[in-house]
């Protein structure tokens, strides 16, 4: 009898004792749920703080970044308008060359004709000259 006693003493006690490690199993993961919970909201609450720290900045930043933008597409609209217009320019500088090299080509040959045509009087003259020389020579 003292054997069923001891074997029923045995059996409640490893049951009082599956009952309190289950027990402190339960506790102990109540416990790393509340210290994950307390965890998580101090990285929230850190988060937080730090955002709202930061939310300006980036904002600032956000409104800067778009005005370099904005101004990086006027100087390059600038630069194009600017190309354009010196193309123009160019072809409007050559057209001129252009016309001023045919002017002073007409006022080349014009100015090239006279002179043929003056050392042709002159020739003229002179051999007038010459014939009348000869001629009072021969009387």
């Amino acid at each position: 009898m003292r054997a069923k006693l001891l074997e029923e003493a045995k059996h409640e006690l490893e049951e009082r004792i599956d009952g309190a490690n289950s027990e402190a199993e339960q506790k102990l993961e109540r416990a790393r749920r509340e210290a994950q919970l307390e965890h998580d909201d101090k990285l929230l609450k850190t988060n937080t703080k730090w955002k709202n720290k930061f939310d300006p900045v980036d904002q600032k930043l956000a409104v800067a970044l778009a005005k370099i933008k904005k101004t990086d597409q006027e100087l390059r609209s600038v630069r194009e308008c600017s190309a354009r217009k010196l193309e123009e320019l160019a072809s409007s500088n050559e057209e001129r060359v252009e016309s001023m090299q045919t002017k002073l080509q007409e006022e080349a040959k014009h100015e090239l004709e006279k002179r043929i045509d003056g050392a042709r009087k002159e020739g003229e003259e002179a051999q007038l000259e010459h014939d009348e020389n000869m001629l009072k020579t021969s009387t």
